[in-house]
């Protein structure tokens, strides 16, 4: 069956706690501090530790200094960063920490029974595992990067939205799912998208500020339709009825299909809103390579979303064909751009619900349509009635 590694909280927690340093930036370029910070990281040992460092940046010309945190994925994720950005803020305003919520060992040992208690999903996920046909890869990997600026990303996060009631991950995919549909055969497509999974499993755990690892990886079947609107529609539903929003395919089943499939990770809004008085702030610098060149997935394409400074990027790391690969670029970003100008002008219009809005179970796209056109005939009839009365 292979090697089994287990994950522990080991008694002896001098053995984990993590490095504090003091390097001065004074006569260091910026290529040698990405080396140096890259080799900081480096250190890192998931056997007999640490995993996590910090180090103090002093002498910068304008007389600030930086506070640099290194953590292993293995014992932080994106959430827990904004937790303790959050509380590192209180603490310098003075403030007092929230209450303890619930640890992420109580939050494992209740994962340990999800299976148990949801039976039906082992099916569910292993019907979209069976269909995932990997894609080709080459030996080179391309990064690339997509850039919006801050007019265009204002009209996603304020406005788009208000089309259909999405989401930015459902525009985002819905895009995707367009520019899959551009770049290779057939229309539907299968990526690995992934989640903060941080849901609702037992009543009795709350974890919304508990630091911990708690990234959820599941797979996701998108098919593109006949229009944008009809795409986004669907995409979006096909979204609202996974089965916990993906908690459970790690807790069921697994992916053995991993070689080549496309990963899809939106990270969410990471600007920094401090309200410290200027006593502090997150500053979007170089902190060195965060990822080892030898830490290879086999996947095929890994996009990567975030808005950051007010701008949507993505990142695109690929390893497929040249030519596919900035066909996929060229139309992601078309698509993107299509997507959300076609849900501002629905907001303009005054928006429109779909199915899973309502929470009526078994409502489909069609069902609905056919409703909305009903009641809409009938209140054109009303108010023909209306004016003729009158």
């Amino acid at each position: 069956e292979g090697e089994r590694r287990i994950q522990t909280y080991h008694e002896d927690t001098s053995r984990w706690r993590g490095i504090l340093e003091t390097w001065s930036t004074k006569g260091v370029s910026a290529e040698e501090m990405h080396e140096k910070l890259s080799a900081w990281q480096a250190r890192f040992d998931i056997h007999e530790g640490p995993l996590w460092s910090v180090v103090k940046l002093t002498d910068y010309e304008d007389g600030t200094e930086r506070l640099c945190f290194a953590f292993h994925h293995l014992i932080i994720d994106v959430v827990s960063w904004r937790i303790i950005a959050s509380d590192m803020q209180v603490l310098l305003s003075g403030g007092e920490l929230l209450d303890k919520t619930s640890s992420y060992r109580q939050w494992t040992n209740a994962i340990q029974t999800y299976a148990a208690k949801h039976p039906k999903e082992k099916a569910y996920w292993e019907a979209i595992t069976e269909q995932i046909t990997p894609l080709a890869m080459t030996e080179i990997s391309k990064n690339d990067l997509i850039t919006f600026d801050t007019d265009f990303t204002g009209q996603l996060v304020q406005e788009a939205n208000k089309g259909y009631n999405t989401e930015i991950n459902d525009l985002l995919l819905s895009a995707l799912n367009l520019a899959l549909n551009q770049t290779f055969e057939g229309k539907t497509h299968h990526i690995t998208m992934e989640g903060h999974g941080r849901e609702q499993i037992d009543e009795t755990l709350d974890v919304t500020n508990t630091v911990g690892w708690f990234t959820t990886m599941y797979p996701v079947q998108l098919t593109a339709e006949d229009t944008i609107e009809e795409t986004i529609i669907e995409t979006k539903e096909m979204l609202r009825s996974i089965p916990n929003k993906g908690l459970g395919f790690g807790a069921t089943t697994s992916l053995s299909k991993s070689t080549g499939t496309i990963a899809f990770n939106y990270l969410g809004q990471m600007d920094n809103k401090s309200e410290t008085d200027g006593l502090w702030q997150i500053v979007n610098e170089d902190v060195g390579a965060m990822i080892p060149t030898q830490n290879d997935h086999g996947v095929a394409i890994n996009i990567t979303g975030v808005v950051q400074a007010g701008e949507l990027t993505i990142s695109v790391v690929s390893r497929i064909d040249e030519t596919q690969s900035q066909t996929l670029i060229t139309a992601l970003k078309t698509a993107i751009e299509t997507v959300v100008a076609k849900a501002v002008e629905m907001a303009a219009q005054g928006g429109v619900k779909t199915p899973s809005d309502y929470g009526v179970k078994e409502l489909s796209v069609a069902d609905l349509s056919r409703l909305q056109a009903k009641f809409k005939q009938e209140e054109e009839s009303e108010e023909r009635d209306n004016i003729l009365e009158i």
